[in-house]
């Protein structure tokens, strides 16, 4: 997905990509499926796309006038969005409860990445080094120290110990106790990163602006630069 409502689909491992209707014009930030057949979207103007039929519809459980950038959903009935600031707040919401989470800890700073390890643990990450975490699927939010005061825009865990968060400046952080510790490990780049992803858990690649791609093979403890072979911005990365 992308800009102006762009949306793309493969069925064949990516050897071949057809136009998929999101039936939107706005540009969606993210796109998570928990299944073959049920995914969402994250974007401008507050949407959230569903669908329940592998991308063949859409309907947009969202709408209003904040910016979106990421969402995790645990089921097609439960999930949380995060995204720009609203009425003094960086934007944390649930759609099918209506809970809009406003706490001091993201008070005028946008949240910018979401992450949960199970149906009950999660975290958020955003402006300023901002990392919260919850253990009850979003009831309450506590704050943890980051160390960093940089923007971080997206975080992943392996299981409810280990994760990484990664954001502007190079900034690489890495726990190994669920983020009551955060440690912030050589890397090597000052570019803006932009997104994480574990293949298990030794296996950890990030990815950036002018085309950076950083990978780990020991869990996060040291990481090496790899050639994209493009200077262009990166969003997201997977395997």
């Amino acid at each position: 997905v992308g800009a102006s409502g762009t949306a793309r689909k493969t069925s064949n491992s990516g050897t071949l990509w057809s136009t998929m209707s999101l039936a939107v014009a706005t540009t969606q930030n993210s796109v998570k499926f928990i299944s073959p057949t049920t995914g969402f979207t994250a974007g401008v103007f507050q949407d959230i796309l569903q669908t329940s039929n592998s991308g063949a519809s859409w309907t947009n459980i969202g709408g209003g006038m904040t910016a979106l950038y990421d969402g995790f959903f645990i089921s097609a009935t439960s999930g949380w969005v995060v995204g720009d600031i609203e009425v003094g707040y960086g934007f944390l919401y649930n759609p099918f409860t209506f809970n809009l989470v406003q706490i001091p800890a993201n008070a005028n700073k946008v949240l910018r990445g979401i992450y949960f390890a199970n149906s009950t643990t999660g975290w958020v990450v955003g402006d300023g080094g901002l990392i919260i975490k919850t253990t009850n699927f979003g009831t309450t939010w506590t704050s943890q120290t980051s160390g960093t005061i940089n923007q971080l825009n997206k975080i992943t865990f392996i299981d409810a110990s280990n994760g990484i968060a990664v954001g502007n400046n190079g900034t690489v952080l890495k726990t190994i106790n669920g983020g009551s510790n955060w440690t912030s490990p050589t890397n090597g780049t000052t570019q803006n990163l932009n997104a994480v992803y574990y293949a298990d858990a030794l296996n950890i690649w990030a990815c950036g602006d002018n085309g950076t791609i950083l990978k780990s093979s020991d869990g996060g403890a040291t990481w090496a630069t790899e050639t994209s072979g493009t200077a262009q911005k990166l969003n997201a990365i997977h395997g």
